[in-house]
């Protein structure tokens, strides 16, 4: 059972935490797996969620804690802004380590999950050949944010669902094919 400081092996993680440490793992798992990508046959392996991370957006999932000054500004409600801040800065002092970002800091989350890929991907590539996105708060904000609106709960545990995913999925080209002009006369009006 896991031990150190605030672990307690008695205590279940809430669902927050649990966001956290999945979108820990899954940036392992993602810089593995762009890696091989770049550098096939060197050697290296991929990672086995690399199907499903080649599903998951590359961009920010909405939620309250991403929004831009712009969108704050429509939403017109300073509770709900106020919060959204409050818990972006939370995930920023959470990750990086004090409230003005101590990078490289041995303590932090980055630097765990710069530990963790590294300590993944072995010999196979250089420390300096790993790029800082693999451990950018902004992979991590974006993975948190992934966990949260994606992950399933059962009795209190988040749970990846790759199969459930799949059923939103829709492939680049099905979605081109809908949208051009020229299948108009395809779709039939009933």
């Amino acid at each position: 059972s896991p031990s150190g400081p605030g672990l307690d092996p008695r205590r279940i993680m809430g669902l927050v935490e649990q966001d956290i440490v999945l979108g820990m793992y899954l940036m392992v798992e993602e810089c593995q797996h762009h890696l091989y990508e770049k550098h096939v046959g060197s050697g290296g392996k991929d990672s086995y969620w690399g199907p499903y991370l080649d599903v998951l957006p590359q961009y920010l999932i909405p939620r309250l804690d991403t929004f831009s000054d712009e969108e704050y500004a429509v939403l017109g409600d300073t509770m709900l802004e106020a919060e959204g801040r409050r818990s972006k800065r939370l995930l920023e002092i959470l990750y990086l380590g004090t409230k003005s970002g101590s990078d490289g800091d041995e303590n932090t989350l980055q630097s765990i999950v710069r530990e963790m890929i590294q300590t993944k991907l072995g010999s196979s590539i250089r420390p300096s050949d790993i790029p800082s996105s693999c451990f950018s708060f902004e992979t991590f904000h974006r993975f948190v944010a992934i966990i949260s609106s994606r992950a399933m709960v059962l009795k209190g545990v988040k749970h990846l669902t790759p199969l459930a995913e799949m059923i939103n999925y829709k492939s680049k080209e099905t979605y081109l094919h809908e949208m051009d002009p020229k299948n108009d006369d395809e779709r039939c009006d009933t």
